[in-house]
């Protein structure tokens, strides 16, 4: 019976939310994956438009007292022959 009193709870409360836009829980998440990430997303769009590849990693770092962003790229071999490789691109964070 409790079971059954929180899955209706958490279904009236996700009903609620969705009639008020983004659910809290995912809101809450959502900003915390751009926190998480340091203000490196649109360091990574830019590695991404850069090298035509995926990102798979950015994190931000301090190199010689400068805050950058360290992107992590798979890049695809355009005739297919190789593998993709990893590529690294650092961009300073403004």
């Amino acid at each position: 019976m409790t079971r059954l009193r929180l899955i209706f709870g958490i279904l009236a409360a996700l009903a609620v939310a969705g009639a008020q836009g983004t659910p809290p829980a995912i809101a809450g998440a959502v900003e915390g994956l751009v926190l998480a990430q340091g203000g490196c997303a649109s360091a990574a769009a830019q590695a991404q438009s850069q090298t035509g590849g995926q990102v798979i990693r950015a994190q931000m770092s301090t190199q010689g007292g400068q805050k950058v962003c360290v992107v992590t790229v798979l890049v695809s071999d355009p005739s297919g022959a190789k593998p993709a490789t990893r590529k690294t691109v650092t961009i300073p964070v403004n």
